[in-house]
């Protein structure tokens, strides 16, 4: 049965079968908190035994696009990530305020950061709802 992932009101997040939170962090939604992600996800993953590089430089980089996007489109003060880790699979998952109302457009996630998360990602989505803005990706192992 697949585990679920969620923060607040809005729809959870689908894990994997098997994979579990390696760390968590809640920070200002200000430029420089993506810095503070890319250290996040790269010392977590190598903190729990992913050895494999490019693995862990596709995560970081993907982890600071979602957190640019957060950043540059979320609302509220905050940016709080998770990193999930799973046999088969890496899951980063950012949370904003939102400022939409039922029926606004969400702010897609577009050209250089879209491209990047179509090549490298196995899936991702942005989503609005219950107050919040969550933007996700999972990588394959």
């Amino acid at each position: 049965m697949p585990e679920q992932a969620a923060r607040g009101g809005l729809a959870p997040v689908t894990l994997l079968a098997g994979g579990a939170p390696v760390a968590e962090l809640t920070m200002a939604r200000v430029p420089a908190s993506v810095g503070h992600v890319r250290l996040l996800v790269d010392d977590a993953l190598s903190d729990h035994g992913v050895t494999d590089r490019s693995l862990i430089d596709a995560a970081v980089l993907l982890a600071s696009e979602l957190a640019t996007d957060g950043v540059r489109h979320g609302a509220g003060e905050d940016l709080h990530v998770e990193l999930s880790l799973g046999p088969r699979r890496v899951q980063l998952t950012v949370t904003t305020a939102a400022d939409r109302r039922p029926g606004d457009p969400v702010p897609a996630i577009a050209g250089h950061s879209q491209q990047l998360l179509d090549m490298l990602t196995s899936a991702w989505d942005v989503r609005c709802g219950a107050g919040q803005r969550v933007a996700w990706y999972r990588l394959d192992r």
